[in-house]
């Protein structure tokens, strides 16, 4: 069973909100043209209380960050931060400016922010200020270790077959139960998928069930912590070319066949979802009886040097079981998980895996 770790450590509110205070007032002063004021906590605005408001002067003009602090600086937690703060600004004075606080503020929460004209500031070197006569903008370019132990709790094998079957039509709402059906995994671990992403804020559910709301946003995280899948690399040559060749594929892949035992991956299945970069080498991805089918078919000999062809025989057998059929008999792994194959390859791979994002997920 893979588990979840929380990303930001149960801290006292009362302790984050000062050190948080401290730290922002501290970063404030080292402007040549600022003087810090007071700090006032828990000032009630537009019947809302805000966690500190501090005085300054910018070019001896007055100015009072309004911050709201939250211990999560993700999804969920920072839109409720980000809509407090939109609501006590409508009362705003001149020189007023918001500022969403957390140890960790994600990126595309960041980037959240920068679109609703909302200033942000965490306690791991990220920050983004615009003050009347003074801008201040850092990024760390680290995620704290407990974030990336969550992420990838999230993008392990089992998790990751959620991943791909909610991928397949992001907007299209699916109850949970259907969901640990159609990727043989426990309901207890899609709840814990479902719940991760809902943190995240990548997710929504309703009464027809669960649907992905920023796939684009966990697409990019899934594809930063990617791990290729685990399995026996068989290196092999074949001595079928062209036409017979291709045709010993549809056989080999045996697409009428459920569960699918053996798909094209990596640039072999992008030469039929988004042809970008041509490979000499056929790529597949295989469960151990696939991958019989496939030496086979295509009269696949042993060659340490000079293959032609490489079967992954796949220890968790999760991408087998959302292929894709670009073309009758041909079976690929899923535009996803293609994306991510390609995208972790490097160089030319990283070209063809924008350009296949651009064909194929465009949602």
């Amino acid at each position: 069973m893979e588990h979840f770790h929380r990303m930001v450590k149960v801290v006292d509110p009362v302790k984050l909100e000062r050190d948080a205070a401290q730290q922002l007032a501290a970063l404030i002063a080292t402007a040549p043209n600022a003087k810090v004021g007071e700090t006032q906590f828990h000032v009630q605005r537009q019947g809302r209380e805000i966690d500190f408001v501090i005085e300054a002067l910018i070019n001896n003009r007055r100015s009072r960050l309004v911050c709201e602090v939250k211990s999560d600086g993700r999804g969920q937690a920072a839109r409720k931060a980000i809509d407090q703060l939109e609501t006590v600004m409508g009362s705003a004075e001149a020189g007023d400016v918001s500022v969403f606080i957390a140890p960790y503020i994600t990126e595309d929460v960041r980037e959240l922010c920068r679109s609703w004209d909302i200033n942000y500031f965490d306690l791991s070197g990220n920050c983004r200020l615009y003050l009347d006569g003074l801008f201040i903008e850092k990024s760390s370019g680290q995620k704290p270790p407990a974030e990336r132990r969550e992420l990838r709790s999230l993008f392990k094998p089992k998790s990751a077959r959620v991943l791909r079957r909610l991928m397949r039509h992001p907007g299209r709402a699916m109850r949970l139960r259907d969901i640990a059906e159609l990727t043989d995994v426990s309901i207890g671990q899609v709840f814990k998928v479902k719940e991760a992403l809902l943190a995240h804020g990548w997710l929504d559910d309703d009464s027809n069930g669960v649907f992905l709301t920023r796939p684009d946003a966990l697409l990019e995280a899934w594809r930063d912590e990617y791990e290729t899948p685990e399995g026996e690399k068989a290196q092999l040559y074949t001595p079928l070319t062209g036409a017979a060749l291709e045709e010993a594929i549809r056989v080999a892949l045996r697409s009428e066949q459920h569960p699918v035992q053996a798909v094209l991956a990596g640039f072999s299945a992008a030469d039929w979802l988004a042809p970008y970069v041509r490979s000499n080498t056929l790529q597949i991805y295989a469960s151990t009886i696939g991958a019989d089918y496939v030496i086979d078919a295509l009269k696949a000999t042993p060659s340490p040097k000079g293959a032609n062809l490489v079967i992954t025989t796949l220890v968790d057998e999760g991408p087998l079981l959302d292929p894709h059929s670009p073309a009758l008999g041909i079976v690929t792994t899923s535009p996803v998980q293609t994306y991510l194959d390609l995208y972790a390859s490097g160089d030319r791979g990283i070209e063809a895996a924008e350009h296949l994002r651009q064909e194929r997920l465009q949602w």
